[in-house]
């Protein structure tokens, strides 16, 4: 399957680093608008070897909304993987995947997403 995923060139999403969420000025930790993993539903993920990312762009747009410009403007990209769906844990929300078994296909600008 196809997964979307908000990074830096380097690989490095906007939650790897908690103050992310303060230096930016971005309330990206609302626990309803994006639930944790638990709250989410997801069974099966382990912590350090999943990577987090979306279905498809609708699902990345409905978790970043309004504050795409401002990963924009923080030197964010959305990266597009594919991967086998044996190694894709869903939630409502999100979904978590082996970025190891994961080919990335493209990244773009994260204003680019439809």
């Amino acid at each position: 399957m196809r997964v979307y995923r908000v990074e830096t060139d380097a690989g490095v999403g906007p939650y790897a680093d908690w103050t992310w969420c303060s230096v930016v000025g971005l309330p990206l930790c609302d626990t309803e608008k994006q639930p944790g993993p638990g709250e989410d539903g997801m069974v099966g993920w382990t912590d350090g070897r999943h990577y987090f990312g979306f279905r498809d762009e609708h699902q990345l747009k409905d978790w970043f909304g309004e504050w795409l410009e401002a990963l924009a403007d923080a030197e964010f990209l959305v990266s597009v993987y594919d991967v086998p769906d044996e190694h894709v844990v869903h939630g409502s929300k999100q979904v978590a995947f082996v970025r190891d078994v994961a080919e990335h296909v493209e990244s773009k600008h994260v204003l680019e997403v439809a």
